[in-house]
């Protein structure tokens, strides 16, 4: 009668093990759905602070864009010159004229490049140094998009 009991019960502790691995996958599936929402909406909060942060920055302190346009400029090495893109109002509020003037390169306005940035272009190549894509490349590294 024990052996009996003992088969009989075998079906509902299978039954139960299943139950119990399905109930941890569905929490599994749960909590991984859960953390790639919230890297997502972590990686929007520190993209929206960043570029306000740094949007600020360059419009109290304008000699910031002309750091950042030295080492745009300075990218471009002993490559023939070519031009630098830049959005307008960054253009009025800074030195860049100048800059550019001196290494050969021409200013062109271009407003699709974002306020505190720009883009050099020279022998076919550019480098891109508008605050857009580095904000892009920090929502990709939170949210982990650049793993391999």
């Amino acid at each position: 009668m024990i052996k009996r009991d003992a088969l009989a019960a075998k079906p509902v502790r299978l039954r139960d093990e299943a139950a119990r691995r399905t109930a941890l996958a569905i929490d599994e599936a749960c909590t991984a759905e859960r953390l790639f929402r919230d890297r997502k909406r972590i990686a929007d909060l520190a993209s929206h602070m960043a570029e306000r942060i740094v949007g600020d920055a360059f419009t109290r302190r304008p000699e910031l864009l002309d750091a950042l346009y030295d080492r745009a400029i300075a990218e471009v090495g002993s490559m023939r010159p070519g031009r630098i893109r830049v959005h307008p109002e960054d253009r009025r509020c800074s030195d860049i004229a100048a800059r550019a003037a001196a290494r050969g390169l021409d200013v062109v306005d271009d407003e699709s490049v974002g306020r505190g940035g720009c883009v050099v272009e020279a022998e076919g190549a550019s480098s891109d140094h508008s605050l857009d894509s580095v904000l892009e490349a920090l929502r990709a590294a939170v949210e982990g998009r650049n793993r391999g």
